[in-house]
């Protein structure tokens, strides 16, 4: 009996959905996806751990409350520049370390990826966001 080359061959696409599902709602790391208008359309609890907004808080809000002040209009021209570029994926802080913004107004070093994806001819934006505080704090010590 040959093994399957691919573990997700004996799911149907709801019960994909449903997997896809689980995983983004256990992970640890923050899991935002954001529309066109970069309004939040899913917002997992790694994110609520994080952030400190329950996801009721964050859906259909803006996605630049997230951000420190001074980082949210190269946030939206960066992203701008994302959706037109080819490349469906990529690590953010290229070009710096990044930093989000809790719901107290303390921000926190991130590492962040984001990834674009077209359905139904609406662009969407997930990034996947990981708290580094603790890291940094402990590696200037």
């Amino acid at each position: 009996m040959a093994a399957r080359s691919d573990p997700f061959e004996a799911l149907d696409e709801s019960g994909a959905a449903r997997l896809l599902e689980r995983l983004v709602a256990i992970a640890d790391d923050a899991v935002i996806v954001a529309d066109e208008t970069q309004r939040i359309v899913l917002f997992n609890a790694g994110a609520e751990r994080i952030f400190g907004y329950r996801a009721t808080q964050m859906l259909g809000a803006p996605l630049e409350r997230l951000l420190p002040p001074a980082a949210r209009a190269s946030h939206t021209e960066h992203l701008r520049e994302f959706a037109a570029d080819r490349r469906a994926a990529r690590r953010m802080g290229e070009r710096g370390e990044i930093h989000g913004l809790r719901a107290d107004g303390s921000q926190f070093a991130a590492e962040a990826s984001i990834s674009h994806v077209e359905i139904g001819g609406r662009t969407y934006f997930t990034a996947i966001v990981r708290d580094v505080s603790e890291r940094k704090r402990a590696e200037a010590a």
